[in-house]
């Protein structure tokens, strides 16, 4: 049975044999012994045997036992720091031995004749590596390939003004660009061995290799301004970073301390199943937080130049934030909620005709959920929230026309148009609302034209008043929240019939609250009273 031995190279677990594992060692002592003197061997041999453990993985995993022929393989492509000295004293010249022997796809060890090949460096990638590769082959920043490759991207999605032309040829020429773009990430081919990653860079792959870096470290051309670039747009893109906070906390905290609820605690007051105001929470959430959180992520690592993660939280986070995007799209579909989307109107009749008519707003209630509650127009509710010398900035459109008058006379000379009344409980906890139904009063002309023809033929008219028109009430429900799913049919008549009361000349408007455990169903109701134009409304 074959011996197996576990040895950590580059701080990678490898299974070896025996064999494998005395020239292995052999193979680092003598490594060792060459590097000793000098100031950043420890370094050098680091990095060695992180190229090592590199080289291993490409052909073994850790779990698979490395044989005595791969190490040699790999101290091949390594090459032994012996002979590179020989090379540089001169000794052998042009003839001497080489402990690297190339293969057709790997480069020769000396770094004069190592010529760069292109790739696609998928360790610095954007989008696919192709803008890296090419900045690697060229030897320059790649941020400067993508800012090439950016600024035609811009072009077709910006207007230039009058300039119409140039905007169509711009367009053109960057729907090509994109097409380039393409066509490069499937002909490059991806660096995925050392070997290839050491002819993307134009390095040997071995030991010279990793000692070139440290000697002669190589530095693309116009570094310094590709690395200004990148704090420049880190610095951009944390600014948007920080305006999205700021309106995320106007969102959030602002409506709270305004309205008493935000656009997420607002899920609490609607009539839907718990699972599916979790749905709508949690999507609304990731689509406001996501956004901030990978802005300040790409800032910082621009700014700071980190390296990128293995686990790839940036494209953890786009692909919460589509979740997220899909989540938001299921809640609010067709199928789920349909904003204004259901209308029923029902008509209310008197008993008898009424010279004198009487609306009324029913009393809100002094206790609710099993606690006393104070109601307060939302209006007077913002006026309290923002300060009274700054109330004339916030308005509250359902309350808009509302006056301190008890008693409003309507006749057929000042016809009347309420909205909608909203209002809210004192303080900040356990917030309650009710909103009364809408009333809008019209008139109807009671007179109509009547004529006669006597014996003799002659035509007379008259104009006289029609007592045969009654009074009638129009109610309109409107589900702001509708479904065949989540509601029954029949809840809209249900609805009309709560909130709009008819007793004799009296008609009462009741208010629909709404709490977190009264949730609210959706319906808006408003009401049409027609009437002659000899009656009168008294509204209280």
């Amino acid at each position: 049975m074959e011996e197996t031995i576990k040895v950590s190279i580059g701080g990678i677990s490898f299974a070896v044999n025996k064999d494998a594992y005395q020239r292995l060692d052999l193979y680092l002592k003598d490594l060792e012994s060459h590097y000793s003197t000098k100031p950043e061997g420890k370094e050098i041999i680091n990095d060695i045997e992180s190229r090592i453990a590199e080289l291993l993985l490409e052909c073994h995993t850790t779990d698979e036992v490395v044989s005595a022929e791969r190490v040699d393989e790999v101290i091949k492509i390594m090459g032994r720091p012996a002979d590179f000295d020989e090379e540089e004293e001169g000794e052998k010249g042009s003839e001497s031995k080489s402990t690297f022997q190339a293969k057709p796809e790997e480069p020769a060890t000396s770094s004069d004749t190592i010529r760069r090949r292109l790739f696609r460096d998928t360790a610095d990638r954007v989008i696919g590596g192709v803008c890296s590769g090419l900045a690697h082959y060229f030897n320059i920043s790649p941020v400067w390939v993508r800012l090439f490759f950016a600024i035609f991207l811009v072009f077709k999605f910006v207007k230039f003004g009058f300039f119409i032309h140039f905007h169509s040829f711009a367009g053109g020429l960057s729907s090509l660009m994109i097409l380039t773009y393409i066509i490069l990430w499937i002909v490059i081919p991806e660096a995925k061995t050392r070997i290839q990653k050491s002819q993307m860079f134009g390095r040997d792959p071995g030991v010279k290799g990793v000692e070139d870096e440290y000697n002669n470290p190589q530095q693309p051309h116009g570094r310094w301004l590709g690395r200004l670039f990148k704090i420049f747009i880190g610095l951009f893109l944390l600014l948007i970073a920080f305006g999205l906070l700021g309106a995320g906390w106007f969102a959030f905290l602002g409506s709270n301390k305004f309205f008493g609820v935000n656009p997420v605690s607002i899920m609490d007051y609607l009539q839907m199943p718990w699972w599916w105001g979790v749905l709508g929470k949690v999507s609304a959430v990731l689509f406001i937080v996501l956004p901030i959180l990978a802005l300040t992520y790409a800032g910082i690592w621009l700014i700071f130049n980190l390296k990128r993660p293995k686990w790839h939280p940036g494209l953890i986070m786009f692909a919460l934030w589509i979740l997220s995007i899909i989540g938001l799209s299921v809640f609010s579909s067709d199928k789920v909620f349909n904003l204004a989307s259901s209308t029923s109107t029902f008509k209310k009749e008197f008993v008898k005709p009424y010279d004198t008519l009487y609306v009324e707003y029913a009393k809100l209630p002094d206790t609710m959920d099993g606690e006393p509650v104070k109601w307060m127009k939302m209006a007077d509710y913002l006026d309290e929230a923002v300060g009274k010398n700054r109330a004339s900035n916030y308005v509250v459109d359902w309350d808009v026309k509302t006056d301190d008058e008890d008693e409003v006379v309507v006749n057929d000379e000042s016809p009347y148009d309420r909205d909608y009344l909203l209002y809210t409980t004192e303080g900040k906890k356990n917030k309650k609302y009710a909103l009364y139904p809408k009333i809008h009063v019209l008139f109807k002309n009671s007179s109509s034209i009547v004529t006669e023809e006597d014996s003799l033929g002659n035509i007379t008219t008259k104009i006289v008043k029609d007592e045969t028109i009654t009074p009638d009430l129009e109610v309109t429900v409107e589900k702001l929240l509708s479904s065949k799913k989540f509601f029954k049919e029949g809840d809209d008549e249900e609805a009309a019939e709560k909130l709009v009361e008819i007793k004799d000349s009296l008609i009462i408007l009741h208010p629909n609250i709404a709490s977190k455990k009264r949730k609210f169903d959706g319906a808006l109701v408003s009401t049409k009273l027609f009437l002659p134009d000899s009656s009168v409304v008294i509204i209280k």
